[in-house]
């Protein structure tokens, strides 16, 4: 079996992070030097390799057992090199490299950090080695979610390192990120930019969101809309973009970007579709918005579940009242009730299909019979303004000549503060 030489880094909550990584593995005496690094940035040199026979045959045999992942074996190894009592500085620091990377393919985080440590602090590595191994605990502490460690941790790296990688400024942009510390972030993604090399996906993601959740909602859209001219099909770019947009309270910016999106055919997540009918119900487009939730369903990127047909119901309903009067309010009205319909008809224990049907019954077509009917469903459920659905009780009772049963409805709308001052005066009516 090849020797895994790598540590595999896990950072991968909410921004896909990925991070390359020093090799652990011990080159082979017969294989020429690929780099060497004669001076650390703070003035360090290589020391001198001093092993015995005996400590150099027990390296290579445990290196042999990490290859066939036969870890205790390899552990006991290098456990004797580094507690022997003429062990050199080499000895341990190589051996407590090895026995980190041991430990790490046995998922014991805490004790390979604690290893690397162990290395760095024998300081018997060459600059080379020992420079990888500062970021390797940046990356185990990282791993660890221990991301204030990390940070300090990375300062101690870049104290020695001479040239910084982008993505090992990235690891930092990490830490930062995960601590809420969005400026400083920025601040070391816009590192990783300066080195030239070409910017990745989790980068990109990483300024983008910390210049969105630290509320720099301008410099997002600006920057958002630089990533969108290059990648204009990238569906995370652009929602984070609409998001920016509304938090500055630019609706028809968010807007238009957003149909320039579906007419360009690049509207196919629920996410985007759900934007963009909210859009249009924020600005009072409300039939524009109920067209939008059915052209969803019909392509299939919005469920047509209970809260979607609910929304299609009250953006259908609203529209019929801005023409209230007019010939084209009733086909309107009639599409609101059959939306709330199908809601009601799923059996969830959602009563809000029931209680804007008993509103139109009540309301808009004097049908207090059916109006109580479906009332007495929706108290059944949950609703966000229970007050309303006993409100409305009463007074359906109320029109249906049923003055005790419409008085106990209204005094239990008088425990809610959405209704009690409407009860209080509609309870004066009660004869």
């Amino acid at each position: 079996m090849k020797l895994k030489s790598t540590l595999l880094t896990a950072i991968t909550i909410a921004l896909g992070l990925v991070m390359s990584t020093p090799s652990y593995a011990q080159k082979s005496k017969k294989e020429p030097a690929v780099e060497v690094l004669e001076v650390t940035k703070s003035g360090r040199t290589n020391p001198p390799v001093k092993i015995s026979s005996s400590s150099s045959k027990k390296l290579n045999k445990a290196f042999g057992y990490m290859g066939d992942e036969k870890y205790a074996e390899a552990g006991k190894l290098v456990d004797e090199i580094i507690s022997g009592a003429k062990a050199t500085p080499y000895e341990k620091s190589k051996g407590n490299q090895l026995k980190s990377n041991i430990l790490y393919y046995q998922d014991d985080l805490p004790g390979a950090y604690a290893a690397t440590q162990a290395a760095i602090a024998a300081n018997g590595l060459s600059n080379l080695e020992h420079v990888q191994q500062l970021f390797v605990a940046v990356q185990l502490l990282v791993q660890q979610e221990k991301y204030a460690e990390a940070v300090t941790a990375f300062k101690a790296y870049e104290a020695e390192a001479v040239k910084i990688k982008g993505d090992e400024y990235v690891a930092l942009a990490a830490s930062h990120y995960y601590q809420d510390q969005y400026a400083e972030a920025i601040a070391a993604v816009d590192k990783a930019l300066e080195t030239g090399e070409p910017a990745k996906q989790n980068w990109m993601q990483i300024k983008a969101n910390s210049l969105y959740q630290g509320e720099k909602y301008d410099e997002a859209v600006t920057y958002l809309k630089e990533l969108l001219a290059k990648d204009p099909k990238n569906k995370q770019w652009l929602s984070l973009a609409v998001s920016s947009y509304l938090s500055l309270d630019k609706y028809a910016e968010a807007l238009a970007m957003l149909n320039d999106a579906k007419a360009n055919g690049l509207l196919d997540t629920e996410a985007l579709w759900t934007q963009l009918y909210q859009l249009y119900t924020y600005q009072d487009k409300y039939a524009e918005a109920a067209a939008t939730v059915e052209e969803g369903m019909a392509k299939g990127f919005l469920k047509p579940d209970a809260k979607r047909l609910s929304d299609l119901g009250q953006n259908y309903y609203t529209a019929a009242q801005d023409v209230d009067g007019k010939p084209e309010a009733k086909p309107l009205l009639d599409k609101a009730i059959d939306a709330f319909k199908r809601a009601a008809a799923l059996g969830t224990q959602d009563g809000t299909p029931e209680l804007w049907l008993a509103q139109i019954a009540l309301f808009e077509q004097d049908d207090a019979k059916s109006a109580r009917e479906m009332l007495l469903v929706a108290t059944k459920k949950t609703l966000k303004q229970p007050g309303s659905a006993f409100y409305y009780l009463g007074v359906a009772e109320h029109q249906l000549g049923n003055v005790a049963a419409a008085r106990t409805a209204l005094n239990q709308a008088l425990k809610y503060p959405e209704t009690a001052k409407q009860a209080t005066s509609y309870m004066k009516n009660l004869r």
